[in-house]
C-alpha cells in the first residue's frame, strides 16, 4: 500500500515537472527569437517587430504563469488569519468588473447581473476576486463576438450561490471532468489558438475547497457554458 507522503512525493514531482515544462515552453522561444534578431541586422522592420511581439508575448505569459503558481501555493499553503472578514458578493463582482469590463468591451460582449443584496461569506476578499476574476475572464475568453455573460448570485437555503453563464464555444462533456486539473487546457485539443496555462481553473478549485464550497460545470459545445459555485454560510474556514 502506498502511504501519503509516498503520495505527496509523486504529486509534488508531478506538478514539479508540469511547471517546469511549462516555464521551459516560453523560455525556449523567448531565447530563440533574440538569436534570430542578433542575426538580424539585414532584415526589415516589420520581421524585427514581428520578433519583437513574439518575446513580449512570451514574456507576458511568463509572468502570468510565475503569478498563478505563487497564487496556488499560497491558496495550498493558507491558514486563517485576520485576512478572513465578512465578505459582500455584490461588492466583490463590482469590484473584480472594473477592471475586466475592457476585455468584453473588445468582443462586445455584454455583462448582465443579477446579484442579491446582502450575500456574504467568510473568506479573504483577495481569494474571492481571484475567484471571479478567473471565471469570468474565461467567461469572456471563451465566448464568441457579440456574446452575452450572466452572473447571478443568491442564497439557496444555508448556502450562497454564485453561477456564471457565457454564450461562448462550449466545452465537450468528456472535457468537463478534466478541466479543474493543474495544466489542462482544453483548447489545447479543440482551440489551440486561445492562449492559457491551465492554471486558473486549477485554482478556483482550490479557493473553493479551501471554504468548504462546491463548484460544478454545465456546458455544451456552441451553447456555453455555465459555472456554479456555492459556499456555505458559515462561522469560519476549516484549517
Amino acid at each position: 500500500m502506498v502511504d501519503s507522503k509516498e503520495k505527496k512525493h509523486k504529486k509534488d514531482n508531478g506538478l514539479t515537472a508540469n511547471i517546469t515544462h511549462e516555464l521551459k515552453t516560453p523560455l525556449t522561444s523567448i531565447i530563440g527569437f533574440i538569436e534570430l534578431l542578433k542575426k538580424s541586422g539585414e532584415k526589415d522592420k516589420d520581421t524585427r517587430e514581428y520578433f519583437y511581439d513574439i518575446i513580449d508575448s512570451e514574456a507576458q505569459r511568463l509572468l502570468q504563469l510565475i503569478d498563478d503558481v505563487l497564487l496556488m501555493s499560497q491558496v495550498e499553503n493558507y491558514e486563517a488569519s485576520g485576512l478572513i472578514h465578512e465578505c459582500d458578493i455584490k461588492k466583490e463582482v463590482t469590484t473584480v468588473l472594473r477592471s475586466i469590463v475592457p476585455l468584453a468591451m473588445k468582443k462586445n460582449i455584454q455583462i448582465h447581473e443579477l446579484l442579491d443584496d446582502n450575500l456574504k461569506i467568510n473568506a479573504s476578499s483577495t481569494h474571492i476576486q481571484q475567484l471571479f476574476s478567473n471565471l469570468i475572464s474565461n467567461a469572456i475568453k471563451y465566448n464568441v463576438v457579440n456574446g452575452e455573460i450572466f452572473i447571478k448570485a443568491y442564497r439557496e437555503d444555508s448556502s450562497v450561490v454564485i453561477s456564471i453563464k457565457d454564450t461562448g464555444i462550449g466545452i465537450n462533456s468528456k472535457y468537463i471532468d478534466k478541466v479543474f486539473d493543474r495544466f489542462y487546457r482544453v483548447n489545447a485539443e479543440s482551440n489551440g489558438d486561445i492562449p492559457g496555462n491551465g492554471l486558473g481553473l486549477s485554482i478556483v478549485k482550490d479557493i473553493v475547497t479551501l471554504y468548504n464550497g462546491n463548484i460544478k460545470l454545465r456546458s455544451q459545445p456552441g451553447k456555453g457554458s455555465e459555472f456554479i459555485v456555492s459556499f456555505p454560510v458559515m462561522d469560519k474556514i476549516s484549517t
